[in-house]
Parts: C-alpha cells; sequence; structure tokens
C-alpha cells in the first residue's frame, strides 16, 4: 500500500526535449538508407551496363577488321566468323546477340545492300535486307559512289543485373565499317 503523496510523472520541458538525442540516430538512418541504397545499386548496375556497351563496341570492330582482312570473302568464312564470335562474346549473352554484316555499294548517293549475313540470335533485329539507319548514315557520309564497304552492325538485348528496372531491356547497338583489303565485297558460295 502506498501512503506517501502521489506525485504526478514529471512533464520534461520544451528544451529539454530539443536537447534530448535519444532515437535520432535511428531517424537519420532511416532517412539515408534508401538514398545509399539506391546510389549503390544504380553504380552497380551503370557499371554493368558500361561493361557490356564496351564489349559490344570491341567485338564489332574486331568482326570489322577481321571481314576486311579476308582477301575474298566466302562463305566458310562467315561460318568461322561466327565460331570466333561465339568464342570471343565471353561476358556476353549470345542468345542476346545479333551481329550483321552488310557488303554495301553507293549508287546514285545511297547504298544498295549486295549481300547480308546475320550472325547469332533473330531476337529483335529487322527481317529486311535493309540496313539500319545509322550504318546508312555511316555509308552515305564515307563512301563515294561506285564505292563499296562492308557495314557490321551488333545488337545487344541488355537486360539489367539487380533487377531494380534501371536500364531494363535496353538495345545496345554499334556500327563499323570496313574496307575489304581488294575492294571486294561479292559473297563466294
Amino acid at each position: 500500500m502506498h501512503t506517501g503523496p502521489r506525485t504526478r510523472p514529471r512533464m520534461a520541458s520544451p528544451r529539454r526535449l530539443w536537447r534530448c538525442m535519444r532515437g535520432a540516430n535511428a531517424v537519420e538512418f532511416a532517412l539515408i538508407a534508401p538514398v545509399m541504397l539506391l546510389l549503390g545499386m544504380g553504380t552497380i548496375e551503370l557499371s554493368a551496363y558500361l561493361r557490356a556497351a564496351r564489349a559490344v563496341a570491341d567485338l564489332t570492330g574486331s568482326v570489322a577488321v577481321a571481314i576486311g582482312d579476308i582477301d575474298r570473302i566466302t562463305g566458310r568464312d562467315i561460318r568461322e566468323l561466327e565460331v570466333a564470335v561465339a568464342g570471343a562474346s565471353g561476358y556476353l549473352n549470345r542468345d542476346r546477340l545479333t551481329i550483321e554484316i552488310h557488303a554495301v555499294t553507293m549508287q546514285d548517293n545511297r547504298p544498295v545492300t549486295q549481300w547480308r549475313r546475320r550472325i547469332g540470335n533473330d531476337h529483335d533485329g529487322p527481317k529486311s535486307t535493309a540496313i539500319g539507319e545509322t550504318a546508312r548514315t555511316l555509308a552515305t557520309r564515307t563512301l563515294d559512289d561506285g564505292q563499296s564497304a562492308l557495314i557490321v552492325e551488333s545488337r545487344y538485348a541488355y537486360h539489367d543485373v539487380i533487377g531494380g528496372g534501371f536500364l531494363a531491356d535496353t538495345v545496345i547497338a554499334r556500327t563499323f565499317i570496313a574496307f575489304p583489303k581488294n575492294d571486294e565485297t561479292t559473297l563466294d558460295p
């Protein structure tokens, strides 16, 4: 039994509440943690994307150099190139990679496709034999009437690493032009 005077709990003064730091660290962490997590995930995603873009550019450039070094292009050369691309793609998922080689000749100031070969999957590329807009612009600015070249176009369907949707299903595309050794772009069987 309580026999003494009843005391009411003491109310803290506003000045004392203002100086009280209990729980401040938890509140600060709750405010800053999502931002830091987002920055960390974004950095990881961006670095993976840049690595894939660099790999696509390197592979496309290598294909352009290799196809340009062939004296007379045959179907066997294309098949060997396809095997080399499959082995060299390394970091890239080969199921998402498409490389197209176009032999073009400028006629009346527009590129005309002589032949086209595709290396890789048919996942999202155009079904026609026409070259893409970037390749058309490259050929128009580089070639004179009657001049021929090989245009190598690559497309890689990049899928984000973390799954946060930052760069979900982005297509990385690169285009290179190659001039064959003997100015001959015909494809022998």
